[in-house]
C-alpha cells in the first residue's frame, strides 16, 4: 500500500492510498537488507572514477542522519537546493534515516518561486550547492554548504534516530512554479522509482521535472540492487 498527501499553505490536508505494488517497507530497512548481502554493490553508477558502495553510502547518510537529529525534530523538513552530486543523494538518504522530510527544491527556479517553495514546506534547515542561490540563508532558513555535507556531519554534534515507518512522509514534490506540494511516504518513493526501472534518468544534473526521475535518482540504484538480491535468492 502506498501513500501520499497533497500539502497547501495551511499544511497537509488529503490522504490517498493505492493498493498496488510490493508490501510497503521503509527506506532503511530496504537499505538493511541490502547491505547484509551487496554491501559492496555500486549504489550510484557515478562519478565514474569514484562509485559509492551501499555500504560507503550507508556509512556517510548515517552521520548526516544523527547530525539532523541533533538540530532538528523528527519530521521536520529539509530544503535540497543544488544540481546532482552524491552529497544530494546522500542527504536524501540521510533524511528517510533520520525520519526527516526531504523538500528538493529546483536550483533552475526564480527568487520568487523559492521562496513559495519555502513558505510551503517551511523547512527547519536548508543545503544549497552549485547553481542555486540564497547564501547562507534560504529566505530565512538556516542554510549549509551542501558540498561539505559529509565533512559537517563528521565534526557535529549528533542525536539518536527514530524508529521509521514505511508510511512516514519523506519526500515533498513540487509542482511546476512550486505553486503546490504533494508528500510522498517512503514506500510510495519506493514504488516511484520502480516505476521508473529501464529509464536512463541517471546522468539528469536537475531531475526535478518529473516524479519517476526524481525518485529514481535517488532510491534507483536500491530497488534495483533489492531484485537483483530477490533473483539471486531465487535461483539459488
Amino acid at each position: 500500500m502506498s501513500s501520499h498527501r497533497t500539502i497547501g499553505p495551511d499544511g497537509p490536508h488529503r490522504w490517498r492510498t493505492d493498493s498496488a505494488g510490493p508490501p510497503p517497507e521503509s527506506i532503511p530497512r530496504l537499505l538493511d537488507r541490502i547491505l547484509a548481502t551487496a554491501a559492496d554493490h555500486p549504489a550510484l553508477p557515478w562519478p565514474a572514477d569514484d562509485r559509492m558502495s551501499f555500504g560507503e553510502l550507508a556509512g556517510a547518510a548515517g552521520a548526516v542522519a544523527h547530525a539532523l537529529a541533533a538540530i532538528t525534530k523528527p519530521g521536520a523538513r529539509v530544503a535540497i537546493r543544488s544540481t546532482l552530486s552524491p552529497e544530494w543523494v546522500i542527504l536524501h538518504y540521510a533524511c528517510a534515516l533520520s525520519g526527516r522530510i526531504a523538500a528538493p527544491f529546483d536550483p533552475a527556479w526564480t527568487d520568487d518561486e523559492v521562496r513559495q517553495a519555502a513558505e510551503l514546506s517551511t523547512p527547519a534547515v536548508a543545503f544549497t550547492g552549485p547553481a542555486s542561490t540564497g547564501g547562507t540563508a534560504l529566505h530565512g532558513v538556516p542554510a549549509r554548504e551542501l558540498a561539505a555535507l559529509r565533512e559537517w556531519a563528521w565534526a557535529a554534534p549528533t542525536a539518536g534516530l527514530p524508529e521509521i515507518r514505511a508510511t512516514d512522509p519523506y519526500l515533498i514534490r513540487f509542482t511546476s512554479g512550486a505553486r503546490t506540494a504533494t508528500v510522498l511516504s517512503q514506500c510510495a518513493a519506493l514504488d516511484a522509482a520502480r516505476a521508473a526501472t529501464g529509464i536512463d534518468v541517471w546522468p539528469n544534473p536537475s531531475p526535478y521535472q518529473r516524479l519517476s526521475d526524481l525518485c529514481h535518482v535517488v532510491l534507483g540504484g536500491l530497488v534495483h540492487a533489492a531484485g537483483a538480491v530477490r533473483s539471486g535468492a531465487g535461483s539459488g
